[in-house]
């Protein structure tokens, strides 16, 4: 079998085993799968996959392989087998290092990285006192700014299928 047939197979068996899983699992259970974040990582690698270089393509090519590693190791197991912490467990052994992948090469992030933001946040907001004790504005403009800009990158990350975190 050729490459590009090889990894068209691979790309419809990653699909079909997402639709099984999905359909298998009992509703309050699907969390434990992160179906969000593989639903993402299928859109990127598989439906819309950007133009690499041989490298990238090789390690995206070891990336499927990993995820539908993944898939088949949650078709084997039971819904009622399925538990928070399997599910953290699968995610470190198959997931996070896909969610590495994709955020060096699809520029993806987490959903759930808010430290660094409150951070910026709390250096906003004494930038903020600071200017306005001495009367130099008005208004919070760096925290609105800080918080606009924030809001802006998650909607567009959002839009963009660019988002992954555990249980999401």
């Amino acid at each position: 079998m050729d490459e590009a047939n090889e990894v068209k197979d691979l790309d419809h068996q990653i699909k079909t085993r997402f639709k099984e899983v999905l359909d298998s699992i009992r509703p309050e259970k699907k969390q434990f799968i992160h179906p969000k974040s593989v639903r993402n990582f299928i859109y990127h690698l598989v439906d819309k996959p950007i133009k690499r270089s041989e490298v990238q393509k090789q390690r995206e090519n070891e990336i499927k392989k990993q995820l539908l590693v993944y898939l088949e190791t949650l078709q084997t197991l039971r819904s009622i087998e399925l538990t928070y912490e399997k599910s953290r467990i699968l995610w470190y052994e198959h997931l996070k290092e896909i969610a590495g992948f994709m955020t060096k090469y699809y520029d993806f992030s987490s959903v759930k990285g808010g430290c660094g933001f409150v951070l910026l946040l709390l250096v906003g907001i004494s930038g903020d006192i600071y200017l306005m004790t001495k009367s130099i504005i008005k208004y919070p403009y760096i925290t609105i700014y800080i918080l606009i800009s924030f809001i802006l990158e998650k909607i567009v990350q959002e839009r963009q299928k660019r988002h992954y975190a555990v249980f999401y």
